[in-house]
């Protein structure tokens, strides 16, 4: 009797119809919410305020990524119309951000190149994330191709010395992973 009094006056069945449908609709919630993130994480950010939110979404997946194995399988996920996951997204942010050579916007851009950094080095150092971090941007020909362009022509650009040094960081571990598997691309 206690039961039913708590669940609402639902018996079993319709508890159960009840809890499968708010499941529902907080998994469709969560990857609304998610694809949202991804459109703000765009390689076309070329303003103070589009930077600056590429900064802060790369800060938010960093939290999200520490709250443990689901948490990092969120950053493994698709989460566009073309399929590509967080990581694959973060990496095409770093690389757009390198690009640019004047000094408009450089603040900004170190900014977020240095929040990108310490993400995919966390993860490229993390025991149980390391392979799949690494397999991840490693996964297509495209992928791989901007990691390792990424991690060869970062730590030559000028900038900050803790920048540079998460730039060696990032692509002494890329090519540790390149040597234990080499690359076989879809």
């Amino acid at each position: 009797m206690l039961k039913l009094l708590c669940s609402g006056g639902k018996d079993g069945s319709e508890q159960m119809e009840s809890e499968a449908c708010e499941n529902n609709r907080s998994k469709e919630l969560i990857s609304s919410v998610l694809a949202d993130l991804s459109d703000c994480l765009t390689s076309e950010a070329t303003c103070s305020l589009g930077i600056e939110l590429c900064r802060l979404v790369i800060i938010l997946l960093a939290y999200i990524a520490s709250s443990g194995k689901l948490g990092y399988e969120v950053l493994l996920g698709p989460v566009n119309a073309r399929g590509a996951s967080f990581l694959e997204m973060i990496m095409e942010v770093l690389a757009s951000q390198m690009q640019y050579e004047t000094q408009e916007l450089l603040k900004e851009r170190c900014l977020v190149m240095r929040e990108a950094l310490i993400l995919l080095n966390r993860l490229a150092s993390h025991t149980n994330y390391s392979k799949p971090t690494l397999e991840m941007l490693t996964r297509s020909k495209i992928c791989a191709t901007l990691t390792i362009d990424v991690a060869n022509r970062l730590p030559q650009i000028q900038m900050a010395n803790d920048l540079a040094e998460l730039a060696q960081k990032f692509r002494s571990r890329v090519y540790a992973f390149l040597e234990e598997k080499p690359l076989a691309v879809e």
